[in-house]
């Protein structure tokens, strides 16, 4: 996939896992959330239905604190 070309503002964290290829289904991505073993910026991602948004051209994960 390239990501260049896809949009990822809005996106569930979850879509972007199955996009690149890490994860068959959506509902193994949420699993492995719930079982912490997905990390961005070395902190654990907890909600599994977090979104990435643009901020200035950068991206961050808004998730519900858990």
């Amino acid at each position: 996939v390239d990501f260049d070309e896809v949009p990822l503002e809005g996106k569930e964290l979850v879509e972007i896992i199955v996009l690149a290829k890490l994860c068959a289904s959506k509902s193994e991505a949420r699993r492995h959330i719930k079982n912490g073993a997905i990390k961005l910026a070395d902190q654990k991602v907890r909600d599994p239905f977090a979104r990435l948004v643009e901020v200035e051209g950068k991206f961050f994960l808004m998730q519900k604190k858990v």
